[in-house]
């Protein structure tokens, strides 16, 4: 009897540390607001030609954490007071560095210098929301700029991303994936997967180069799809199908290996592929059929979207 309660004791005992486990590794507000010091003394102008300095980003321990140093901090608390003199500081510094801390303190500033969670933030700054757009025209900052605005898509995004879609840029193909996020109506790509097929399921898929990578994952969605899954033409000659990968094995249905394949997450673009749903059947193709889809769609539509001001 006695062995019985002593048991029962550990079992509850065991059930109470996962609970606070648990709990402690929720997405609450300030899971990743780690300590920094504002230095209250130094001028802002001051603070931002730190940025010209050796700075390195915290230690995080995440990939979704941005690690800001204290001065990204001590700039950030002058709010949109500093957004102007970063702005200027990035059109006349030389490094590259330097631009990169500036992109993350203005990043800093439109999220009120608060880490929401693990996979979704709050950019809650207009003004500093602006200003990244803003450099948006210029090639060098287009692949920095889109991967901090995508961590929270605002609608009024659409016309600027558009604006680099429509050029030649060799960023161009992340902002193709980066539509993903910003959940627009009618999309002519990533849409729906008719459900009958999304829930057919794929036995693990091993692979140890990205050539087997890609083979492997296309060969079962063609099983599992039959000819209601297309591979377009000239995309297995693709660059993208040079990309490295490790061995590994995924699997899963049909709806989450494709997914894969093609999602556009929080912190990471994917690889240049798409997919797009017609006539009840899914086909696999380029970035370059989907721009040519994408634009088609935003000249229906860029009427009903806000215009860059």
């Amino acid at each position: 009897m006695k062995s019985k309660t002593i048991i029962a004791l550990l079992i509850v005992i065991l059930l109470y540390s996962a609970e606070l486990f648990s709990a402690s590794y929720v997405d609450t507000p300030n899971r990743g607001n780690l300590p920094h010091n504002v230095d209250k003394t130094s001028s802002l102008s001051e603070l931002i030609l730190r940025l010209e300095g050796d700075w390195i980003e915290k230690f995080t321990g995440k990939a979704y954490w941005i690690g800001y140093t204290d001065d990204m901090y001590s700039i950030a608390a002058y709010k949109e007071a500093a957004v102007d003199p970063l702005l200027d500081f990035i059109e006349k510094s030389t490094t590259e560095h330097a631009r990169h801390g500036a992109f993350l303190t203005l990043h800093l500033i439109g999220i009120e210098s608060k880490i929401a969670g693990r996979y979704y933030e709050e950019f809650t700054n207009k003004k500093a929301r602006e200003a990244l757009l803003s450099l948006l025209s210029l090639e060098q900052y287009q692949n920095e700029i889109i991967g901090l605005l995508i961590r929270d898509p605002w609608p009024s995004d659409i016309p600027y991303l558009f604006n680099v879609i429509k050029r030649n840029s060799p960023y161009g193909w992340k902002f193709i994936k980066a539509l993903q996020r910003y959940d627009l109506k009618n999309a002519p790509v990533h849409q729906k997967i008719p459900q009958d097929i999304a829930v057919i399921g794929i036995s693990q898929i091993k692979y140890a180069t990205s050539e087997e990578y890609y083979k492997h994952i296309t060969d079962e969605l063609s099983k599992a799809g039959g000819t209601r899954f297309i591979i377009e033409t000239d995309l297995l000659n693709s660059e993208f199908w040079k990309s490295n990968y490790h061995e590994g094995v995924i699997g899963g249905d049909f709806e989450s290996i494709l997914h894969h394949l093609t999602e556009c997450g929080y912190i990471r673009f994917g690889d240049p592929i798409e997919y797009y749903v017609k006539n009840d059947r899914v086909c696999l193709c380029s970035i370059k059929t989907a721009k040519e889809r994408w634009i088609e769609w935003y000249n229906k539509n860029k009427d009903l979207l806000n215009s860059p001001k």
